[in-house]
């Protein structure tokens, strides 16, 4: 349920391709839950071609396969080819369940066939000490929801009760559902009130919950929520009117709503994490817009966009997104946001790259720290030194100290190890992302041997034999 119905069906198909990709036996009940899922995804499918396929690979139907069909067919108003399955199976001696008898009664009134319709409730009340199931009664309030008659919905509503029948919340749901398709919105809350709040949803009634969003009733969704003051639910909901790719202002509204009920914690920031999720930059843009005024955005809440950008090898994009980051919030990348997300989908000279970033608006020192830090990333310590003494810094050893580590432990080049550390500076900031232009600062002092050594030993107390060859060959260790 974290993903939009048309979704769960393609990766549900996925599923079944790969297994007879892989060879594996086919039974009927793997056709049965692959029609389960079209069923509760609203998927539109030729049951005659599904069928047609059963057969051809020697697979006969059951009585839950025609059931499924069955309750398709009359699900879309194809009466008639429901009632062609019926016969199907009957010749088949397969007895019809009342699943199957419910599906026909609600095919029967949305055909206009009531004399069907009397004639099915006649059968079933004399099978009544079989047919104990509450579907029935929810076909029944459905029907006198479309015909707005709610006095005869809250009559039978009664009669559940003394008759001892408890109507689930989805059948609540499927009744507030149907008064909503036909605009009587107005009984909607007396009905919330047979809501069973006692209990958390389970996943069919958190699927009936989902069907509003997809037909634009957030107010509906919202009542509902008040009722039954689910976060879980309530942050499921959030998901699904973010990646249906609802109007910014709808998405917003939920938020400020979870946020005045106390049932999402950060419901903004949450919906900018879906939102990462989409393929639609400009909600995720106008989501942080709307955050900026409630939290100190971060370099890394742009990370997801830039990767997007860079799947595209669409370098002009990144710069883009970094310009957005300084002109529309203020937000100045960090080193560690050029080094991952933006020199490695670079084209070009490193003079040129240097240029670019800075007609961005990018600080050199940032660029420089990133180049270097990217460079021993990659283990390539020569060639960071080379840069270092190209560009001359300042280098900020919070920002490179762990990676040259990394190098020296995997490549045990000392030269080179002590070469960068010797260039290494430190300065008074507690945060090196926030600050603009590091070279403008007045206490930047270089990293002292001890803050090296102490360093190494604390993050590598066992590796003796690296630490006497740093400190025993090198002339910048004079001990």
């Amino acid at each position: 349920m974290d993903c939009l119905p048309l979704e769960r069906v393609k990766f549900g198909e996925y599923v079944w391709s790969h297994l007879f990709v892989c060879n594996i036996p086919l039974g009927v009940h793997h056709y049965n839950e692959l029609l389960q899922i079209y069923l509760q995804n609203d998927y539109d499918f030729s049951p005659e071609k599904f069928l047609k396929e059963m057969a051809n690979n020697g697979i006969s139907p059951n009585i839950i396969t025609y059931e499924k069909c069955i309750r398709y067919c009359c699900k879309k108003r194809k009466y008639d080819l429901a009632t062609q399955f019926m016969r199907h199976m009957m010749n088949q001696n397969l007895t019809p369940t009342e699943s199957i008898y419910n599906s026909l009664l609600w095919g029967s009134y949305q055909n206009g066939n009531m004399k069907s319709v009397n004639a099915i409730l006649a059968y079933m009340n004399t099978m009544k000490n079989s047919f104990t199931n509450t579907e029935r009664y929810t076909i029944l309030l459905c029907m006198y929801a479309e015909k707005n008659e709610i006095d005869k919905i809250r009559a039978l509503m009664k009669q559940c009760r003394s008759l001892n029948i408890k109507l689930s919340n989805k059948d609540i749901l499927d009744l507030i559902y149907t008064l909503t398709v036909n605009k009587n919105t107005e009984y909607i809350n007396s009905m919330l009130s047979y809501l069973d709040t006692s209990s958390r949803f389970s996943s069919h009634e958190i699927r009936c919950l989902l069907k509003f969003i997809y037909i634009n009733e957030i107010d509906i969704v919202s009542k509902i929520l008040s009722c039954i003051q689910d976060a879980e639910v309530a942050q499921l909901i959030l998901q699904n009117l973010v990646y249906s790719s609802k109007k910014n202002y709808v998405i917003t509204s939920m938020c400020s709503f979870l946020q005045k009920m106390q049932m999402c914690a950060d419901p903004f920031l949450w919906a900018v994490y879906y939102s990462f999720f989409n393929d639609d930059t400009r909600v995720c843009l106008t989501l942080l817009k709307v955050c900026k005024y409630r939290h100190k955005i971060k370099p890394h809440y742009f990370w997801p966009l830039l990767i997007k950008n860079a799947e595209l090898y669409d370098f002009k994009g990144i710069l883009d997104i970094l310009m957005i980051m300084r002109r529309e919030f203020k937000v100045v990348p960090c080193i560690e946001t050029i080094s991952d997300y933006v020199l490695p989908f670079s084209f070009g000279t490193i003079p040129t790259v240097r240029k670019l970033l800075s007609i961005y608006g990018i600080d050199k020192v940032v660029i420089d720290n990133a180049y270097v830090l990217f460079l021993l990333k990659q283990y390539k310590s020569i060639k960071a030194d080379y840069y270092m003494n190209i560009y001359p810094g300042p280098y900020m050893y919070n920002a490179i100290g762990d990676e040259l580590r990394e190098v020296y432990i995997f490549r045990s080049d000392v030269r080179n190890y002590v070469n960068i550390g010797v260039k290494l500076v430190h300065h008074s900031c507690p945060n090196v992302e926030s600050i603009e232009n590091i070279a403008s600062l007045k206490r930047i002092n270089p990293v002292s041997i001890d803050r090296h050594i102490l360093d190494y030993m604390f993050y590598y107390p066992k590796d003796h034999k690296r630490l006497i060859k740093v400190l025993g060959k090198n002339p910048h260790f004079p001990f």
